[in-house]
C-alpha cells in the first residue's frame, strides 16, 4: 500500500514540476537562454520523483520489516543462557 501511496505521489510532484517550471524558474530570478535551460533541466530531473519516492517507501519497508525480524529474534532467545 505504502509503494502506491509513493508512487501516487511521485507522479503528483512529477506533474507539478513540469507545469511549475517556467514559474518557479522565473521566481528564482532566471531569464533568457538560462531560463530556457533551466526549466528543461527541472522537467528532465522532475522524471525521477516517482522513483525516488518509490525507493524512500520500499526502503522504509525494508528497515521495518528488518527491526520486525530483529524484534521477533530477540524474543525468542533467552537473556540469560542456562547453566
Amino acid at each position: 500500500m505504502a509503494q502506491c501511496l509513493a508512487l501516487a505521489i511521485g507522479v503528483v510532484l512529477l506533474v507539478l514540476a513540469v507545469a511549475l517550471a517556467p514559474p518557479l524558474v522565473t521566481l528564482l530570478g532566471g531569464d533568457g537562454e538560462v531560463r530556457d535551460e533551466a526549466v528543461t533541466y527541472l522537467r528532465i530531473a522532475a522524471l525521477g520523483a516517482p522513483a525516488f519516492m518509490l525507493a524512500g517507501a520500499g526502503q522504509g519497508f525494508l528497515v521495518t520489516s528488518r527491526t520486525a525480524v530483529n524484534a521477533h529474534n530477540a524474543a525468542q532467545t533467552p537473556a540469560m543462557p542456562h547453566a
